[in-house]
């Protein structure tokens, strides 16, 4: 008897442990559990206020949750550091999860480093989690500014890698002062104001089988000029598709100074486009002031694997320099379009006869000009002949 009534007491104080247990599990249970897409976030301090990476979080609440709201915050955030503006979610018996951005924003006077922060999430009823924590990365923002001239070119794709070119800029800001120092590796490293001066220049997307000459591009900006001039020369070979490839031109900094550097970056518009060939039968022309210049023939003709002729080449005048043509100087073609869209898609060739008129007003003397052939993808052909005015 007394051993059964030790079993059944021991049966009790079981049950009363476990209904104790998974009482106390169910009060401890969180209400909600929270993600984030990022944990790790970059931004930047420069001459203005800048955005540091968006993470995303997460809610979401179990199904014996009674929250309705929660508001979001970030503690330690660094000095200069605002999020903005104060996250909040709404809950309700069919929402049961929340996807929120958090926005920073970085000003001009936030300390470069690595920081660590919380997310505090308070609920409208129960208690904060303070988690999870995100890690802050603050950079130098690069304040330089990178051009391409011209903006926009045409590679003509051929079997000898016909060279166009494209000239590549780099300017630091004008209102900064140049210093240089030392480095841990005894190495001088000089900056203009808060930018390196020592940039690589690098080329993302580039169109199939173009090459670029030279390959590296090291740009040093100069500490008087405040600028860095790079030339580099292009070339398409085939097999090679015709049209826009908009390709990413940035400079990097070669040396981190107090964190990490931001590039600066523009967009090249880089056409390929079919090869053809112009040619003259005669580019040297003498003229009487006021009077017509002995004329010359023009001849486009296709060049590669092409059945035909671009569908379109117009012919025009222009000085090699890209200035305008001398006082009183005029062109005109018995035929200025020469696509095969005009002579034809068997067509490989064109001929058209150019006539240079001059005026009382046009100088004396030997004038350079040049016949310009403009095609499809802006691929531009030139051939210069020489006008003497008497």
């Amino acid at each position: 008897m007394n051993k059964m009534k030790f079993v059944y007491l021991t049966a009790a104080i079981a049950a009363v442990l476990l209904l104790f247990a998974s009482t106390a599990f169910a009060q401890s249970a969180p209400e909600f559990s929270i993600r984030v897409t990022k944990d790790t976030l970059a931004g930047y301090t420069g001459e203005r206020t800048h955005s540091a990476t968006e993470p995303t979080l997460r809610f979401d609440l179990n199904r014996t949750a009674t929250i309705t709201s929660a508001v979001v915050s970030v503690e330690n955030l660094p000095q200069g550091v605002t999020l903005n503006p104060v996250t909040v979610c709404q809950f309700s018996a069919r929402i049961r999860i929340c996807n929120k951005k958090l926005s920073f924003s970085i000003a001009p006077t936030a300390p470069v480093g690595v920081y660590g922060m919380q997310v505090v999430v308070t609920p409208n009823v129960g208690i904060a989690n303070r988690d999870p924590s995100l890690v802050m990365v603050i950079a130098r923002h690069n304040n330089n500014r990178i051009t391409v001239t011209p903006a926009t070119i045409g590679i003509p794709v051929s079997t000898t890698r016909e060279s166009v070119l494209q000239t590549i800029n780099l300017y630091a800001p004008d209102n900064v002062v140049t210093t240089c120092r030392d480095s841990n590796s005894n190495q001088q490293i000089c900056e203009v104001g808060s930018d390196t001066l020592s940039h690589n220049i690098y080329f993302e997307n580039m169109p199939t089988n173009v090459t670029r000459d030279p390959i590296f591009n090291l740009c040093n900006i100069s500490p008087t000029t405040k600028r860095c001039t790079k030339d580099v020369f292009f070339g398409a070979t085939a097999p090679n598709t015709y049209g826009l490839k908009q390709v990413l031109v940035y400079a990097e900094p070669t040396h981190n100074i107090n964190g990490v550097y931001s590039p600066v970056f523009t967009i090249d518009n880089i056409y390929v486009g079919q090869n053809f060939l112009v040619s003259m039968d005669n580019n040297v022309l003498n003229a009487v002031q006021a009077q017509s210049a002995n004329t010359a023939v023009v001849n486009v003709s296709k060049l590669g694997s092409d059945n035909s002729l671009p569908q379109y080449i117009r012919l025009s005048c222009s000085m090699p320099n890209g200035a305008s043509l001398p006082a009183g100087v005029s062109c005109s073609f018995s035929r200025p379009d020469c696509g095969s869209n005009i002579v034809g898609t068997s067509a490989s060739s064109c001929t058209s006869t150019l006539t240079v008129r001059t005026a009382t007003n046009t100088p004396r003397g030997r004038h350079i000009l040049q016949v310009r052939a403009l095609g499809p993808n802006y691929i531009v052909k030139n051939k210069g002949f020489s006008l003497t005015v008497n």
